[in-house]
C-alpha cells in the first residue's frame, strides 16, 4: 500500500509508526478491483466488516478531520443530510455548501457513523496496523 497517496494526519492523531499504514479508503477499494460508483450491497458489507476489525486503529474524515466511530458503509449515495430543521440536502450538496468541496464520485457509497454523520468514501482515511 505504499504506492497510495498518504492522507493528511489530523492534529489529534500522532504520526503513524513503522508498523502502521495510513491510506485513503477509496484507494484500497480501487486497488481491490472495485469501482467506487458500482459497489453492491454484499461488497459494502465486506468493507463495513473490514473497517470494524481490531487491526483498524482509526478511521477519519480528511475534510472535517473528525473521527468516524463504528463506521457502516451503505450504498445509498442519496443519503439525506438533515443538519438544519426543515432543510434537506444530499451529502454531495452539503459538502459543496459547507466545505466548498466537490465530490469526484457523487454516486459512491456513504459511510455512516454511530453518531449519524455521513462521510463520502472518497474523503475517508484509515490507519491499519500491519
Amino acid at each position: 500500500m505504499t504506492r497510495f497517496l498518504k492522507p493528511t494526519t489530523p492534529f489529534w492523531l500522532s504520526p503513524s509508526d513503522e508498523n502502521e499504514i495510513d491510506f485513503y479508503l477509496k484507494d484500497a477499494i480501487r486497488h481491490n478491483g472495485h469501482h467506487l460508483e458500482n459497489l453492491t450491497s454484499s461488497i459494502t458489507e465486506k468493507y463495513t466488516t473490514f473497517l470494524n476489525q481490531s487491526k483498524i486503529l482509526h478511521v477519519w474524515n480528511v475534510i472535517t478531520y473528525s473521527t468516524i466511530p463504528l463506521p457502516l458503509v451503505t450504498f445509498d449515495y442519496l443519503a439525506i443530510h438533515t443538519r438544519i430543521p426543515n432543510r434537506r440536502s444530499s451529502v454531495t450538496e452539503a459538502y459543496k455548501e459547507d466545505y466548498n468541496y466537490v465530490l469526484k464520485y457523487p454516486y459512491s457509497p456513504i459511510i455512516v457513523d454511530v453518531l449519524g454523520r455521513y462521510h463520502p468514501i472518497e474523503v475517508c482515511a484509515v490507519r491499519v496496523q500491519v
